[in-house]
């Protein structure tokens, strides 16, 4: 079989197809309109099973009909018409169904119609008025046309003018985009805002003016050139009132400008014969003839083009080229300054935020607030979809502490030194920046399994201080290039202060640490027992609970030094703190006194609860044995217990009572438990 018949014969099902699909959608709509003009679903008629049928039909076609049309990106101009036609006949089949009076079918064709103004082309939305009076009686036909289509007309003119409106808006908010781009400005606040812009505006329009009447040009245009490469006009002149293409985004590729931009080169034309191709700024056909245009240079890169054109032939000669290339020479001039101003405006800004970064990050005392303080500012500075901050924990593995929004599920997942890119960045201690995607690596972000996605632009930082790694920030983009020389030098600073701010805080943690804790035990010292002793009296008169003191003290622990020497009591004391520690609630404070004297401190504790505890410390020590040369050193405690039950006992006062009943304790035999309620009616101490 030939190629061709075979081509044509695999063609023929979707012909085929296609050829029912347009019968399925022209004789659904008129069966069904034929339907309703005969007085289906009438309140004469009734809605029977036949009725029911065709409704289903409808609904069906309707349904398919309304989601092809919307899930399109740029419906046809006939796909939108048909969903009209459709509409109109719905919503026909529910007033007439209801029996609605006179005035509310009209009414509720009108509001259809005012609706479908936006969405429908205008020939096909003033159409939609003669199918809607169509399926009215035959006398009230023409009054009804006539009403529908006069608000059909109205509706018509607001939406052609609200699409003019967004229209001018999205030329606008494209050139502003552009020229942030261009100027070298991060958005079109730091530009200066649209006030910014309307000064250029003028400055350009009056320069463009002044090059058109020197010349004696038709029109004069400054075209430049995207990050991507593209080209965009920037301002135009022009004695037509009409057929411009004001569009910042129209497409000047395979035009004269692109030809200037590719070869860096003037090029004059004498005799144009298609200037809507040629050139691309006319929508419709203008006389134009002649056409000149220099190559606008700056930093040895052609930046854009500056043009003019005229109606004559061979209008344009080299005096003409000679004056362009002056005139791109100063428009160039005139960029880099701006682009130079714009430069000093956000290192400025730049030097703004790290600056106020190192005054709040100062008056912080928690890692925490730190890192939320650091993604607030490199959100400030680069807005990256992705951020986050991982910090080197005691396991030497990386935690994410903090993160960006919609980033919050990832706080608290670890992952290894070495199992990501941000492993390789602490380990390497230098940063990584990918702005055109990751091309030379797989490796994971983070770790295996923390599924993330593909981030163009990324940049990760290590944040260390003094040579020991801290952490690691991340931010990611998700267009190429979003992170410039600037946004990276930026970072830099940024994750060396808070590093800088990390350290310091860990610093002090540290020398808080050492202040309150007992060098040989690891128990709170002294100081820290007496500041938490009376904090828990403070709050024990607030919230009326019973504290508890427990003061321990190793019988006869001058003797083990004497004996087995001093390395040996320090570890007598080593074990009998750990023993300590782990009969005590996590509530509960652990603190060496003093000596071989050490105290324990139970909020929230009653006499009962405290001898419970005392006898297991007691009993536990009795037991214990502690290896030491080749020998065994056996040690016992003595215990007393003081009891407040509402705080009001000063903690010197608590103190003296759990210090005499210890007393009682050793002088009835030590390796005892002695409350100080059980000593005061012998003793006479209370």
């Amino acid at each position: 079989m030939p190629p061709a018949a075979r081509r044509s014969r695999s063609r023929l099902p979707a012909d085929r197809v296609a050829a029912w699909s347009l019968a399925v959608r022209t004789l659904v709509p008129a069966g069904y309109a034929a339907a309703l003009w005969a007085g289906a679903f009438s309140p004469e008629a009734g809605v029977g099973p036949g009725s029911l049928a065709l409704l289903a039909v409808f609904t069906l076609h309707y349904v398919w009909r309304l989601h092809a049309a919307t899930v399109a990106d740029r419906p046809a101009d006939l796909d939108r018409v048909e969903v009209g036609v459709l509409t109109i006949l719905a919503v026909h089949t529910v007033v007439r169904a209801l029996g609605a009076p006179p005035p509310w079918p009209t009414a509720a064709l009108a509001a259809v119609l005012v609706a479908l103004s936006a969405w429908v082309p205008l020939g096909g939305l003033l159409a939609l008025p003669a199918v809607a009076a169509g399926l009215r009686p035959l006398p009230d036909i023409p009054w009804e046309f006539l009403r529908l289509e006069l608000v059909t007309v109205s509706a018509a003119a607001v939406a052609w003018a609200e699409r003019r409106r967004r229209g001018k808006l999205r030329i606008a908010y494209e050139k502003l985009r552009r020229d942030t781009e261009t100027l070298g400005a991060r958005t079109p606040v730091e530009l200066g805002g649209r006030g910014g812009l309307v000064r250029i505006d003028e400055t350009l329009f009056r320069f463009l003016t002044q090059l058109k009447e020197r010349v004696h040009a038709h029109s004069a245009l400054l075209v430049l050139r995207t990050g991507d490469g593209g080209l965009y006009i920037r301002e135009l002149v022009s004695d037509s009132e009409g057929g411009l293409r004001e569009d910042a985004q129209i497409r000047l590729d395979a035009t004269a400008f692109h030809w200037i931009v590719r070869n860096g080169k003037p090029l004059c034309i004498g005799d144009l014969q298609d200037p809507t191709a040629r050139l691309g700024y006319y929508a419709s056909r203008v006389p134009v003839r002649s056409f000149a245009g220099v190559p606008l240079v700056s930093d040895d890169r052609v930046q854009g083009v500056l043009a003019v054109d005229s109606l004559g032939p061979q209008a344009f000669g080299e005096a003409h080229v000679t004056a362009l290339e002056v005139a791109a020479h100063l428009v160039g001039e005139f960029l880099d300054q701006i682009r130079a101003f714009e430069a000093v405006k956000r290192e400025a800004r730049d030097f703004q935020h790290l600056h106020e970064f190192s005054r709040r990050v100062a008056e912080f005392s928690s890692p925490g607030e730190v890192l939320d303080l650091l993604l607030t500012t490199l959100s400030q500075r680069l807005a990256p979809p992705f951020g986050l901050v991982a910090l080197v924990g005691e396991d030497r593995r990386l935690r994410v502490e903090a993160s960006l929004e919609p980033w919050a599920h990832l706080r608290g997942t670890e992952f290894g030194l070495d199992s990501g890119l941000a492993g390789w960045v602490l380990a390497s201690r230098n940063y990584l920046h990918y702005h055109e995607g990751r091309t030379n690596t797989r490796r994971p972000l983070l770790g295996p399994g923390i599924r993330l996605p593909e981030f163009p632009s990324l940049l990760m930082y290590p944040l260390q201080a003094h040579g020991e790694p801290l952490g690691v920030l991340c931010a990611g983009h998700r267009q190429p290039g979003a992170f410039d020389p600037a946004a990276v030098a930026f970072c830099d600073v940024l994750a060396q202060l808070a590093a800088q701010a990390l350290l310091q805080l860990r610093t002090l943690d540290q020398l808080r640490e050492l202040a309150t804790r007992d060098g040989l035990t690891g128990l709170w010292n002294r100081r820290a027992f007496l500041d938490r002793l009376t904090a828990e009296l403070s709050r024990a008169r607030r919230y009326p609970t019973s504290v508890a003191l427990i003061l321990a003290d190793v019988d006869h622990f001058k003797r083990i030094n004497d004996r087995y020497g001093h390395p040996a009591g320090d570890e007598v004391l080593r074990v009998v703190a750990a023993t300590l520690r782990s009969m005590g609630r996590e509530t509960d404070l652990v603190a060496r006194y003093g000596g071989e004297e050490f105290a324990v401190l139970l909020p929230n504790t009653d006499e009962a609860g405290a001898r419970a505890l005392a006898e297991r410390i007691r009993s536990a020590l009795e037991e214990t044995e502690i290896p030491w040369e080749d020998t065994t050193i056996r040690v016992t405690a003595s215990l007393g217990i003081s009891v407040t039950q509402d705080g009001q006992d000063p903690p010197d006062n608590l103190i003296s009572q759990a210090d005499q009943a210890l007393y009682a304790a050793k002088e009835t035999g030590r390796n005892r438990v002695v409350l100080f309620s059980d000593i005061r009616e012998y003793a006479g101490w209370g």
